[in-house]
């Protein structure tokens, strides 16, 4: 097994490769093109053909979110996250130098191909779905679903369209969800193995995190799937907002707690390389402090002794000072050592792709007029 594949299978993975509809180029189209025909379709179909002509569901935007942009995401968000994670795999082998190391790397993958390919996650993932389906449906107030989902004769009861909803489309798109937690898991499991390897590990890489910031890369892999994450959110508030008459302000606190939720998801894999990384800073800053030490009193010894006036002498050919600049640098890189491999702009990134969603619905309500001279009032 190659580790730039070694993510490359998992829950649902193994069941989508079995069927023929969705063997061959481009499998990622075809995956989207069914769970839309699967989840979306014949509830405007069903919707439809008993009594409200569909136009309740089309003005659903949290539905069509979740069934025409979030799913689609989440499906063809595992071309682009299983390609880093792999990648990221495959540069941990550099950071092994021994041959000890590498063998262990070995078994740590198959132990992570074990976890994937297991049946009982599988089975876990589709259960699960059903389950919290089921549950939501049964703790739901009837009288807050949209009129589409109800019988026209009985308004305790469900339409054909809510009971495809409740059985197939909800199943479908927390089976993607579950799938996605699962891999996560397993990711965060490789990390904690990974950490206990024997990595030559160093602490003043110009990454700041002893050669481990790659890692942070991650966080570009899971975008998508953040970006699923607040589409889901953003249409419920687009609801609310455009035909509920709620307020923009009102609804901000789901934007924000929907990012950081993302943030928390996708950056808590990273925290298990922290004790190494703060171990390491801890045992190098001591090091470091010592020679900087013993080299600032050579320094002082050679420039500042009473019997060697500093006048007279070439200052320009000597290369005290650069030595002395640059290892003091050195020092003072490993005191601002990482604890989690991530930087920033990485965490920046995944807020900004998780809020994205929420752009339209902000501009529906908001008047033109309002945005220009927002924009106006910037430029003064």
């Amino acid at each position: 097994m190659q580790a730039h594949s070694l993510f490359v299978n998992g829950p649902l993975l193994r069941t989508r490769s079995r069927l023929p509809m969705l063997r061959g180029k481009p499998f990622v189209l075809r995956r989207v093109l069914l769970f839309v025909l699967l989840a979306w379709m014949p509830l405007l179909v069903l919707a439809s053909l008993y009594g409200n002509e569909g136009k309740p569901l089309l003005r659903d935007l949290g539905t069509f979110t979740r069934y025409v942009i979030a799913g689609p995401l989440l499906l063809a968000g595992e071309t682009v996250c299983l390609a880093v994670l792999g990648e990221i795999a495959q540069r941990m082998l550099d950071l092994l130098s021994t041959h000890d190391a590498r063998a262990r790397f070995a078994q740590v993958t198959q132990s992570i191909q074990r976890l994937l390919s297991r049946p009982l996650a599988e089975v876990a993932v589709v259960a699960a779905a059903f389950v919290l389906s089921a549950g939501a449906h049964q703790a739901v107030d009837f009288a807050k679903l949209p009129s589409w989902y109800l019988a026209a004769a009985d308004a305790h009861a469900l339409s054909p369209a809510g009971w495809w909803h409740a059985l197939v489309s909800m199943p479908l798109l927390l089976m993607l969800m579950l799938a996605w937690l699962w891999r996560l898991i397993v990711w965060t499991r490789f990390l904690w193995l990974m950490a206990r390897l024997d990595l030559a590990l160093v602490s003043v890489h110009p990454d700041r995190a002893a050669g481990l910031g790659f890692v942070g890369n991650s966080l570009l892999g899971f975008a998508p799937v953040a970006a699923a994450l607040g589409c889901i959110v953003a249409g419920s508030v687009a609801n609310k907002v455009i035909y509920g008459g709620a307020s923009l302000a009102a609804q901000q606190d789901a934007a924000i707690a929907v990012a950081l939720l993302s943030v928390a998801l996708f950056t808590a894999p990273l925290l298990v390389c922290s004790a190494r990384l703060i171990r390491l800073a801890r045992r190098e800053a001591a090091r470091y402090d010592s020679l900087a030490t013993a080299f600032g009193q050579q320094f002082e010894r050679e420039w500042f002794n009473p019997g060697q006036p500093v006048t007279g002498r070439s200052l320009l050919d000597r290369p005290d000072f650069s030595a002395a600049a640059d290892l003091y640098a050195l020092a003072e890189r490993v005191r601002t050592l990482r604890a989690v491999p991530v930087r920033w702009t990485h965490i920046v990134l995944l807020v900004a792709v998780t809020l994205l969603p929420f752009l339209p619905v902000a501009l529906a309500v908001v008047s033109f007029d309002a945005v220009i001279g927002a924009l106006l009032s910037l430029l003064h």
